[in-house]
């Protein structure tokens, strides 16, 4: 009987971004790390929240993440954020 063999998948895609994240992604992105709501982001970028969830969906489109905990484990890999 062989044993099973376990395949580990890494947790963050060590693949590059296909498009480049635009100044504003990457300021929000940033703003991210800190926890912020949309509703804070927002106030702080001078823009209505609709804004900020747009952006947010491009982000996680180009990082191709689905949550923001994983946008951010994401860009600090790739050095897109501290």
């Amino acid at each position: 009987m062989r044993a099973a063999r376990t395949r580990i998948s890494p947790a963050i895609p060590a693949a590059t971004i296909a498009e480049p994240l635009s100044d504003r992604e990457r300021e929000i992105l940033t703003l991210l790390t800190e926890g912020l709501p949309n509703r804070l982001l927002a106030r702080r970028l001078f823009v209505s929240e609709n804004t900020v969830k747009w952006h947010l969906k491009r982000i996680y489109e180009k990082l191709g993440v689905s949550s923001r905990a994983h946008a951010v484990a994401v860009a600090r890999s790739q050095q897109l954020v501290r």
